[in-house]
């Protein structure tokens, strides 16, 4: 009795490492993305999902997908929402809100769900047959089966789990002003603005037409008209872009459309934004020896090609390398000829025949001046692949303990 008892539980740990078939893992109703917020109109617009039946995590580039959870992607006209489109913001996220800048009639804004390692999800939903000949979807590769009476079952397919959305045409709601500059930094920073349905003059400028219409830009600082304090131009201008000089941290930079009598429009017609400090993380964990994609991640920052117009708070993120050994930090050595430098405004880069001890961190740079850099990491040694497979390790444990238990 002590020996079958031993017997079946040896029975029952062996089938619990058997792993499932994926339509026994399979929910009745699969992951689905509902939008909340109201139809998109140009200008800027937040995106508010419902997400069901999944679960939103924090992107970790080092870590495997686990079924049912990751993250979503946003898009626009079918790339990744980046740089002035997000306002630094990253378009891979864990947040069911996303806010899409200076959009256009026609741009198509899409929402998606990823896997960990950036897989799209799929569902698979029954489609049913249009007439009584079976048909093979070639995306899908599942064939819908004939009945005897000659009419068609319903055929299982898969498609990705992806909402998108059309901006529409609005009317003209008047003077329009906005900011496409980016985040602000520390330093020197130019504001530039994009302004629709309304002339900008000179201050002073006589007969002036269609007053309602027609007037200045003011600049401030922390609420303060901007005289001699805060640039070398005058605050009251007819032009879009204006330079502050020596922003701080927590300073509020505004620009209004004014009248030509001084008089203020409502309040849409200005805008209000905050200089903040850049910041740079590797989110993708230690490298190993060898090749490794580094991920980071950037906050307060607009990412740009390197040779964009010199600005606080726009640049790009420059990759480098530290030999172990070496007090220098070193462009990494290219993988292949052509590939991506390691300056550049993608969030991502590979690195090529790292060795143990090597160091890698990333930095961000505005102007030719680094303005924020990353903690370097260290790079670890590769784990050596023995000659049993990680897979067989608790088959192997559960047959020793039944030989044990047999041997009592």
């Amino acid at each position: 009795m002590r020996r079958r008892t031993a017997l079946v539980a040896l029975v029952v740990l062996l089938l619990a490492t058997i792993p499932l078939p994926p339509q026994a893992a399979a929910h009745a109703t699969g992951p689905n993305l509902e939008r909340l917020s109201f139809d998109p109109a140009p200008g800027d617009y937040t995106l508010l999902l419902r997400v069901e039946n999944f679960k939103l995590v924090p992107h970790n580039a080092s870590a495997g997908d686990t079924p049912g959870e990751g993250q979503i992607r946003y898009l626009i006209n079918g790339f990744p929402c980046a740089g002035e489109c997000s306002r630094g913001a990253p378009s891979r996220t864990d947040s069911p809100s996303f806010t899409y800048r200076h959009l256009v009639a026609g741009d198509n804004i899409t929402a998606e769900l990823l896997t960990n390692t950036g897989k799209p999800v799929n569902v698979t939903v029954v489609e049913e047959p249009e007439d009584g000949n079976a048909t093979v979807d070639e995306e899908a590769g599942d064939e819908e089966i004939g009945h005897e009476d000659g009419t068609q079952a319903p055929a299982n397919k898969t498609r990705p789990v992806r909402l998108s959305v059309i901006v529409a045409h609005r009317p003209s709601t008047g003077p329009l002003l906005s900011v496409v500059s980016g985040i602000p930094n520390a330093g020197d920073y130019t504001m530039r603005l994009n302004v629709t349905d309304f002339t900008l003059v000179p201050p002073g400028a006589e007969d002036v037409e269609e007053a309602v219409d027609t007037g200045h830009v003011v600049y401030s600082r922390n609420g303060v008209p901007c005289e001699d304090t805060c640039s070398d131009a005058p605050g009251t201008t007819d032009a879009t872009t204006f330079t502050f000089r020596d922003v701080n941290p927590g300073d509020r930079l505004s620009a209004e459309l004014v009248r030509p009598d001084g008089s203020s429009l409502a309040p849409a017609r200005s805008q209000i934004i905050t200089v903040t400090t850049p910041a740079i993380v590797i989110v993708s964990g230690p490298p190993m020896a060898g090749d490794a994609t580094v991920q980071v991640r950037v906050t307060g920052f607009t990412l740009a090609a390197p040779g964009a117009p010199t600005n606080a708070g726009l640049g790009h993120v420059r990759y480098l390398l530290k030999p172990k050994g070496s007090f220098d930090l070193l462009e990494p050595r290219a993988c292949e000829a052509g590939d991506r430098p390691s300056d550049t405004a993608a969030t991502s880069f590979k690195f090529c025949g790292l060795d143990e001890g090597d160091q890698v961190t990333a930095q961000l740079v505005s102007g030719g001046r680094t303005v924020a850099s990353a903690q370097p990491l260290t790079v670890t040694k590769r784990p050596e692949e023995g000659f049993v497979s990680p897979g067989i390790g608790p088959v192997l444990a559960v047959l020793l303990l039944g030989l044990a238990l047999r041997r009592r």
